[in-house]
């Protein structure tokens, strides 16, 4: 039998070397839905993780990290227009060409 709150907190497992160092992300415990302002948080900071200057942070890293899937992630990214026009990209401001 295992912990509940194990799932959902501790440091990343020793042996997966993420090229960034320390993210600032959360463990999301499996099946669970983010959705409203859970949600909008959650994206902030995969997006935030992804575009970092100076890290090299791959969107199967931030899946290993939070527990969620790939196309998860890139579905956030894309929102945010963080995967458009390269991987380091700006997302580009409204209405301009």
């Amino acid at each position: 039998m295992t912990d509940s709150n194990a799932a959902t907190a501790g440091p990343h497992p020793a042996g997966h070397g993420l090229q960034s160092g320390n993210l600032d992300l959360p463990h999301i415990r499996s099946h669970r839905k983010l959705t409203g302002k859970t949600r909008e948080a959650f994206a902030k900071k995969v997006v935030a993780a992804y575009r970092a200057e100076g890290r090299k942070v791959t969107i199967r890293e931030i899946c290993e990290k939070t527990n969620r899937s790939y196309g998860a992630i890139h579905a956030i990214l894309s929102e945010a227009g963080a995967t458009k026009g390269g991987r380091r990209s700006a997302a580009p401001e409204p209405g301009s060409p």
